[in-house]
């Protein structure tokens, strides 16, 4: 409706500014008597019917282009009508620990009462020893008619599960000071969710000692390393057979589950060979087959 007036508002403006600067021509108009001949009078009401016609056009570019915009923001604002903040609920490492990892989480926006479309978290590392891995724990508390069901998930980081990336990548680890981000992906739930809960779960640093409760995430990220180190093992094979470059690219441009040959039965382990995969091909896009033969054919 407020769109709709103001295009009343806008129209009405046009029309009475057309009413006012039209060329009105009276019939009983002498024209000699002024000293004008008939040519020189059309000339005049031609020019001023063009100067019209230009401004007229102006006002309807002006006026088609705040309709735009309108309609634009009422799209926009309609979208995000449905969208809401939870603000997640932190909790920190035990007391011994705080002074050593934080743990800071934005709101959550939830797009429907039941779909999660962003979890946003920040790792901060205050220790003088640098991480090299760790997972956070995110809970999803339920509405399950009245009763509070959690649902849990573990947000994890490895730069460890190809230890070649680290020449190239060097941010993949977490340095004294530094601090790592930890994103969600789209998550939607068969139940309304009413609160989210956030902790840091585990911390592995690069002298191998660990810190956190670890409830699962340690068990987590070693089994994405095996099958990780499973697939960067059958695909260094698969070269040795070729000693074809073209033949390992095309095996990690491949779309296909995990090779049965690697016999993979872990979830996590093929989740591990596939984000592998994934870091080998964006090596080669970005490197160049050089730099892929030697992750393939490295023995870390």
């Amino acid at each position: 409706m407020i769109v709709i007036g103001r295009i009343v508002a806008i129209n009405q403006q046009v029309a009475a500014y057309i009413s006012k600067s039209l060329p009105i021509i009276d019939p009983n108009f002498e024209c000699r008597s002024k000293g004008f001949s008939i040519f020189e009078v059309t000339k005049m009401i031609n020019k001023s019917t063009l100067t019209v016609s230009l401004k007229l056009l102006l006002l309807l570019s002006v006026f088609g282009g705040i309709l735009f915009a309108l309609n634009r923001g009422q799209t926009a604002q309609q979208a995000q009508e449905g969208e809401r903040r939870l603000r997640i609920q932190v909790h920190q490492l035990p007391p011994r620990f705080q002074d050593r990892m934080l743990l800071r989480c934005d709101d959550a926006i939830l797009a429907t009462p039941t779909e999660v479309k962003e979890v946003t978290c920040y790792i901060t590392n205050n220790s003088s020893k640098v991480v090299v891995a760790g997972g956070l724990s995110i809970t999803y508390l339920l509405d399950d008619n009245g009763v509070s069901a959690p649902q849990s998930a573990v947000l994890s980081f490895d730069s460890l599960l190809q230890p070649d990336l680290l020449t190239e990548h060097p941010e993949g680890v977490i340095p004294p000071g530094g601090q790592y981000r930890l994103r969600d992906i789209p998550t939607t739930l068969d139940r309304p969710i009413t609160a989210i809960i956030a902790f840091l779960d585990y911390i592995e640093f690069s002298d191998s000692t660990k810190e956190g409760p670890d409830k699962g995430s340690s068990q987590l990220i070693n089994a994405q390393r095996v099958g990780a180190r499973k697939y960067k093992q059958w695909l260094a094979k698969k070269y040795e057979e070729k000693r074809s470059v073209e033949t390992v690219v095309a095996f990690l441009n491949s779309d296909d589950d995990i090779p049965s040959e690697l016999a993979i039965t872990d979830p996590n382990e093929a989740q591990g060979a596939r984000i592998f995969r994934r870091q080998e091909r964006r090596v080669y896009e970005t490197k160049g087959a050089d730099i892929l033969l030697k992750h393939i054919k490295g023995t870390r």
